[in-house]
């Protein structure tokens, strides 16, 4: 018999693995293309911009594709798909010379990759009903704490050994996380027995449910507003600092600690969410990110900066474990696979939206002038959601006997 718990803690292991793997090498994007020869500092910022935007374009694409996939042919094989695919583009980008050159490993990069919502799938498939918060709070603690401990390795590996290097250590890293799911992640899948539909009728069925239509949307505009400063921040590191020789070290500090900030506060999140409600916690989380985002339009040096970010991190941690409790909560078993990848999809175009209006706004008012717009987005949207959501009424999950997921 399939052990639930047992699945978890494997998945929470593997995707920490992979998140470490492919954040140890973002948080020094700028620097690397500087390190190609793009000496303007705006063209750098564009170069981000459309590097990011492109990756995530590929992602909004093929990502309802894997998630049909995922529910025709089982959810563990998609997780071993984006890992090894993960693991072949990375060590690819460490030969990269030009920015076109790395443009077009990352949008290739997006369309075999996911590993996020590959692993969501493959964990709600398997959790027990009443247990989606704390199951998916807990790899969402596994993502921000790859994400904390990547740029931080990351960031020495490169002032010490070169980014080259550390692109290579990063493939190796995603290997080892594809081959941690393969050997030790127990899969008991079934087949949807309804009749199959290609993958554009699948979605427009599914954009049909408000349900899960108003979670696309949510999912887009939470993206879209959390990936404004992000592409820039290094930059914006750059100009407070004098200490050019540890810049990537520094950079990847203020990400890698903010990252684990947000880890806390995920595990936090998805226990208290299944207990209040993940729609007060969601609509909570974005007003206390858009009130932490404004004052670092006044910051003077990286430790400011840092201070601020961590204040980012306790609310910004608790954005997506509820969406993703939501969203298992909503939508039936045999369906999530599609579900998740449908809002990969839009998570994705999110992350091409935002670097590019990110990026627009650093070349064109500053970088300074990326934190009002962001406090205004999450604003907005604190305020859309909690309209939305006093309409259609708080989702509550229904116990039902564990070892209902635990079949063998």
């Amino acid at each position: 018999m399939i052990n639930w718990r047992r699945n978890l803690t494997v998945a929470w292991i593997a995707q920490l693995v992979c998140i470490l793997g492919f954040n140890s090498v973002w948080a020094f994007l700028p620097f690397y293309l500087q390190e190609m020869g793009v000496s303007d500092l705006d063209h750098v910022k564009l170069w981000t911009g459309w590097i990011t935007t492109g990756g995530s374009v590929s992602m909004a694409i093929f990502a309802p594709i894997w998630g049909s996939l995922a529910d025709r042919y089982g959810r563990k094989i998609m997780v071993v798909r984006a890992a090894l695919g993960g693991t072949v583009i990375m060590a690819l980008m460490a030969f990269a010379t030009t920015p076109a050159q790395f443009l077009i490993l990352r949008i290739i990069q997006g369309t075999l990759t996911g590993t996020v919502s590959a692993f969501t799938t493959l964990v709600a498939a398997c959790t027990p009903r009443g247990k989606e918060g704390f199951s998916l709070g807990m790899m969402q603690v596994a993502v921000y704490s790859g994400s904390s401990a990547g740029p931080l390795m990351g960031g020495f590996l490169a002032d010490a050994f070169g980014y080259r290097t550390t692109f290579l250590v990063s493939s190796v890293i995603l290997l080892i996380g594809g081959l941690l799911t393969v050997l030790l992640f127990q899969e008991s899948f079934v087949p949807a027995t309804r009749k199959r539909v290609s993958v554009w009728q699948s979605t427009k069925e599914m954009t049909r449910d408000s349900n899960i239509l108003s979670m696309v949307i949510v999912i887009l505009a939470l993206y879209t507003t959390g990936s404004i400063v992000s592409p820039i921040l290094p930059i914006f590191v750059q100009s407070l600092t004098s200490d050019q020789a540890r810049l990537a070290t520094i950079t990847g500090s203020i990400t890698g600690v903010t990252a684990l900030v947000s880890a806390v506060s995920a595990a936090i999140a998805g226990r208290l969410a299944d207990r209040i409600g993940h729609e007060r916690i969601l609509v909570a989380a974005c007003v206390g990110a858009a009130i932490a985002y404004l004052p670092m339009t006044l910051v003077q040096t990286p430790m400011q900066l840092l201070a601020l970010n961590v204040l980012v991190g306790v609310f910004i941690g608790g954005l997506m474990p509820t969406t993703n409790a939501l969203i298992a909560l909503r939508v039936p078993r045999e369906k999530q696979g599609a579900t998740y990848g449908l809002m990969a999809s839009s998570g994705a175009a999110g992350r091409a939206i935002g670097p590019m209006i990110g990026s627009g706004i650093a070349v064109g008012l500053g970088n300074r002038a990326l934190f009002p717009v962001a406090t205004a987005m999450y604003g907005v949207l604190s305020v859309a959601m909690a309209l939305q959501f006093r309409k259609t009424g708080a989702s509550h999950a229904q116990a039902e006997p564990a070892d209902e997921r635990e079949r063998p």
